[in-house]
């Protein structure tokens, strides 16, 4: 059972009273030059842990309050600070229960000038932390450089890494990559065993940051292999297989062969050998893969070989001769944020597609496929894109173009011309024009979670509780949920007087009752999250892709 959807009312009207009680302050010959814009968290943002509240400042001589106000009504401020020509506050959010927040920014001097940004709203999920750290390579021989990383989405002023036995390695901000990184040369003391990383920051008011801990380990007896990731899915039909040991040594690779008529008697067949190189890396390249599942062994001997260390000795990864990669993009920013990519790390992606044989996929012929008028090329991956964010058109859109690819863009209708982060119908048009991008739904207003004592819900596939306090019934959330599907459908084909098919599932969260609806609605597929592979022949509905987060690499992605 779904949060009192009145609930929703509520806020909405406690927010409008809040904006007016705020004008009411303000003297009568008081004239605001320029709305304050919020630059950071964008509009129906995934929070975590400790988020960067951020604005443009358009009046340098006033003080900026963040209010939060959470979907029952209850409001907390915080003062923002100025630093550099710009205003932020970094907002803790670990003792805010999970749901549907709003902010709002109010600009005030000593005599009551005021500015106000508009009411954004973002949902608040701290089973997944906005602060990661990470060391590669995790399996490394003595004697060899480990990197270590934090990615923050906050400002930080510094941070450092301390290891067991006490060394502490000042973080450098690379600008770039968007991360605090930094070596550490391994000595060759270190004896095989994990080994924990404790991370460590401070933002700009020296107030300590609690980090996330991580963790390498020694491998000196027996090779590692880093590359293909354990239970990947691949649609090349051979793979390298590539990762660590010490410098100079011998690694042997095995597959792993079943007898069809005794299942239960496994053996390992030598496949090749190499030599590490002066750093310990290792590469054997053009492995052949079977239909199904493929898994390998790497040993420092050939006889009594099937001993096993450590667990990324094996690797299982299964392979379809037949199947089709989709990748889902959100937004596209000169720096990435969680859910967005930089522009340079965006295009490496389409290099990546483009030097790996991979063919992407027009949605014209996704379609003609669907309906069994066209094949699908080989390595086929369909590039697609969520929401509706500005920098779709600032910046993936030129690059697609200039690689030839095409894509698909699914929109929350609703946003569209109503918040300055979001497109506008007359670029969304262009995007259409140029044949680079199909406009699909996203929904037209059901983008959003709902919350009650049972947990977080979505709101399209929910039954929502009314003003009045009474459950939706089955009619009734049938209707709602038709309503939105048709007013997405004919706002998008009546503005761009093109054929609306498919629906990208808000979250990933679908079940069977939505397609019957979405069918009814005259959608011809969905698409959800989960990522991998959809092996041919599929079913449109409920299409697999996989998110593309700002620190993911697309070849430890799609192969």
């Amino acid at each position: 059972m779904m949060k009192n959807f009145g609930k929703l009312l509520m806020v909405s009207l406690l927010v409008t009273i809040f904006i007016g009680s705020t004008y009411h302050q303000i003297p009568v010959n008081a004239k605001p030059s320029s709305q304050i814009s919020i630059i950071n968290p964008k509009p129906g943002s995934m929070i975590a842990d400790i988020l960067t509240v951020e604005i443009q400042v358009p009046n340098e001589n006033l003080e900026y309050t963040l209010f939060i106000i959470s979907i029952s009504g209850q409001q907390e401020k915080f003062p923002l600070v100025s630093d550099e020509g710009g205003c932020f506050v970094n907002l803790d959010t670990r003792n805010f229960k999970n749901g549907n927040y709003y902010l709002y920014i109010v600009g005030k001097s000593k005599e009551l000038f005021i500015l106000d940004s508009d009411v954004l709203q973002i949902m608040i999920d701290n089973t997944q932390s906005s602060i990661k750290s990470d060391v590669k390579p995790a399996y490394v021989s003595s004697g060899n450089l480990i990197h270590l990383y934090l990615y923050a989405d906050l400002q930080l002023n510094e941070v450092y890494a301390e290891l067991e036995n006490g060394i502490r390695l000042n973080l450098i901000f690379n600008q770039e990559a968007s991360c605090w990184e930094e070596n550490y040369f391994v000595p060759m003391t270190y004896l095989d065993r994990t080994y924990i990383v404790s991370f460590y920051a401070k933002d700009i008011h020296n107030k300590s940051i609690i980090c996330p801990s991580s963790a390498f380990t020694i491998c000196n007896a027996e090779p590692v292999i880093e590359f293909p990731p354990n239970k990947g899915q691949f649609i090349k039909s051979s793979t390298q297989i590539s990762g660590y040991f010490r410098p100079g040594e011998t690694v042997n690779l095995f597959k792993k062969i079943q007898n069809p008529t005794s299942p239960e008697e496994v053996k390992y067949q030598f496949l090749a050998s190499t030599v590490t190189d002066s750093t310990g890396n290792w590469l054997i390249e053009n492995i052949p893969l079977t239909k199904g599942i493929n898994e390998f062994l790497v040993s420092n001997r050939k006889t009594n070989s099937e001993r096993v260390l450590y667990p990324k000795q094996k690797t299982s990864i299964q392979y379809f001769p037949d199947g089709l990669i989709v990748l889902n993009y959100h937004d596209i920013q000169p720096k990435g944020g969680t859910y967005a990519k930089s522009k340079e790390a965006f295009e490496l992606d389409m290099q990546y597609i483009q030097k790996n044989g991979f063919n992407p996929v027009s949605p014209t012929v996704f379609l003609n496929f669907l309906e069994g008028k066209a094949e699908l090329p080989n390595k086929p991956v369909l590039i697609t894109f969520d929401d509706g964010l500005k920098g779709v058109y600032q910046y993936a859109y030129p690059i697609l173009k200039a690689y030839g690819y095409q894509a698909m863009l699914f929109i929350i209708v609703s946003r569209i011309d109503n918040n300055p982060d979001y497109l506008t119908w007359k670029e969304i048009y262009e995007l259409q024009s140029s044949r680079v991008f199909s406009i699909e739904s996203h929904t037209f207003n059901s983008h959003f979670f709902v919350d009650d004592e049972n947990g977080r819900h979505a709101a399209l596939v929910s039954y929502l509780t009314l003003p009045d306090g009474s459950i939706e019934t089955n009619d009734q959330y049938k209707k709602r949920i038709i309503d939105d599907l048709n007013k997405s459908k004919e706002m998008i084909e009546e503005k761009l007087d093109k054929k609306v098919h498919f629906l990208s599932i808000p979250f990933g969260i679908g079940n069977q009752s939505l397609n019957v609806l979405l069918l009814q609605a005259d959608f011809k597929g969905s698409f959800t999250s989960g990522g991998g592979v959809n092996p041919l022949p599929f079913n449109s509905w409920d299409i697999k892709r996989i998110t593309i987060l700002n620190t993911d690499d697309l070849d430890e992605l799609i192969h």
